[in-house]
């Protein structure tokens, strides 16, 4: 008995023109995590400097 393997590359009705494909490989969640950190970090540090604790 042969076993069958089989891969979807592709779904009915996805576009595949490069364009597509680039934005999709961005990694938006990962961009969106450090940027969230990064911002709650400044504003922290502005409310720690502006009642002069650090």
């Amino acid at each position: 008995m042969e076993a069958l393997k089989e891969m979807v590359t592709s779904f009915p009705g996805e576009e595949t023109t490069s364009e597509s494909v680039q934005w999709e490989n961005l990694p938006w969640i990962r961009i969106g995590l450090i940027a969230g950190v990064l911002l709650v970090t400044a504003i922290v540090l502005c409310v720690l400097k502006s009642l002069q604790k650090i």
